[in-house]
């Protein structure tokens, strides 16, 4: 048994059909179109299907691979853009808390009292820099 597939080009092992079809086109010209087909056995059939299930299996496989990928970058930048705000919310606390300060003062009790703040600034700052680099 054997199955007819479309072929362009004619070569020894093809059986060749020509079939002219005239159609008057505002009574100018005629056309013509010729037909080629190639005789498959039923194993060339199958043969070509199995290609082209594999084909199709290797395109899936690369599909979900990909899918996976785009997930799994989707959830660290999720991460990364949450990090970030938890960062840009520090700073504007701190650059609201520098703002509230009065100027540095030129008695030494309110020297001693601003260089205590600054202290506990700079602690809060340490912890927050290690709580970020642990995460």
């Amino acid at each position: 048994m054997c199955v007819a597939a479309p072929y362009q080009g004619a070569e020894s092992d093809v059986q060749e059909t020509a079939l002219c079809v005239a159609a008057r086109t505002r009574g100018r010209s005629l056309t013509y179109r010729r037909l080629c087909c190639v005789w498959l056995t039923e194993a060339e059939l199958a043969s070509k299907l199995q290609e082209a299930e594999s084909v199709y299996g290797s395109v899936v496989e690369s599909s979900q691979e990909r899918s996976s990928r785009l997930e799994e970058t989707l959830f660290v930048s999720e991460n990364f853009q949450q990090a970030i705000g938890d960062v840009m919310t520090t700073v504007r606390a701190v650059q609201d808390n520098l703002m509230s300060q009065d100027a540095p003062g030129a008695d030494p009790a309110t020297l001693q009292e601003q260089l205590k703040e600054l202290q506990v600034r700079v602690r809060t700052i340490s912890v927050i820099n290690l709580l970020c680099t642990t995460t």
